[in-house]
């Protein structure tokens, strides 16, 4: 989404992850980037590339301790992508508290040992503080020198779904405590002693948001629910009928050339279909000829 952070033309993927999946799709978008840049022979791409694009890729503590959290780590570090990883860390992953979940219970200690990646620890709750920390981390990645990592130590004022009530395990002065760095509490105070806004103006804001909530509530709850028959909308073609006449080969099935098999034939179609179509990049481990690419003339290769 467009954006302006620090006067500068931002351009932000944001993947927010309940479950890790997203790191690989931001890590995927900041890795498009770096294959448009080097790939000749794409039309459009000086249209589709901007050099100062970012990725955004914002997550809590507790995730971090899943599998794709530190696949997308291991990506945008080898080739030094564009990432901002924000880890917004509240101290709970639902009810698991962070030394629990976390060895030593800090994530971006964990993580000083990747080459090249940027990191800072600020207290999340300090709205300043928090532009500042995420300006240098973006800048850091505009200038192409690898991903950066804010760990940014949050609250939770209230429990993590209405299946969870955090009075079972959260005591009365934690919570207080968390009540009492809450930036919408603490902002508006230090607007008012810098001499940056009057109370009037807050009280403005307050009501314009809250009125802008109460319509967007209004107009959703009115908004008509969509109709049984759209259940299949986009999830098959409106044109292909797979059960049609011309799919049927059990009784008659047609081969052509000479017998072979199905990784063959997966092997010869993305061949094929990367030999067409250059922005196609097959992505895994031991799928490449060779990698280091120095020795393709002394080794066959077997990624094919």
């Amino acid at each position: 989404m467009p954006s302006h952070w620090g006067h500068k033309d931002l351009n932000i993927v944001s993947a927010s992850s309940p479950t890790g999946t997203q790191f690989l799709q931001a890590v995927g978008c900041a890795e498009a980037w770096l294959r448009y840049s080097s790939i000749e022979g794409i039309a459009d791409k000086e249209q589709l590339i901007r050099g100062d694009e970012v990725v955004l890729c914002t997550t809590g503590e507790g995730t971090t301790s899943e599998g794709e959290f530190w696949e997308a780590l291991n990506t945008a570090t080898n080739l030094k992508l564009p990432v901002v990883f924000l880890v917004e860390d509240n101290g709970y992953a639902i009810s698991v508290p962070v030394e629990v979940n976390t060895p030593g219970g800090s994530i971006s200690k964990l993580l000083t040992g990747f080459p090249g990646l940027y990191i800072e620890e600020v207290d999340g709750c300090d709205v300043v503080a928090s532009f500042e920390v995420l300006t240098r981390a973006v800048d850091h990645a505009r200038a192409r020198k690898g991903p950066a990592l804010v760990h940014a130590h949050v609250i939770r004022p209230y429990s993590h779904s209405l299946s969870d009530d955090e009075i079972h395990y959260r005591p009365p002065a934690e919570r207080e405590a968390d009540t009492r760095k809450d930036p919408l509490a603490r902002f508006p105070k230090y607007l008012l002693e810098q001499g940056i806004a009057t109370q009037d103006e807050l009280d403005r804001i307050t009501r314009e948001v809250e009125e802008e909530v109460r319509v967007a509530a209004d107009v959703a709850l009115a908004s008509p629910q969509p109709a049984t028959d759209t259940v299949y909308n986009y999830v098959y073609s409106p044109d292909v009928d797979p059960t049609s006449e011309q799919f049927d080969t059990e009784d008659d099935p047609h081969f052509v050339g000479d017998p072979t098999t199905m990784v063959d034939l997966l092997n010869i179609c993305l061949r094929d279909e990367m030999a067409r179509d250059p922005r196609i990049v097959l992505f895994g481990e031991d799928v490449a000829d060779c990698s280091r690419e120095k020795n393709l003339g002394d080794v066959k290769g077997k990624g094919g």
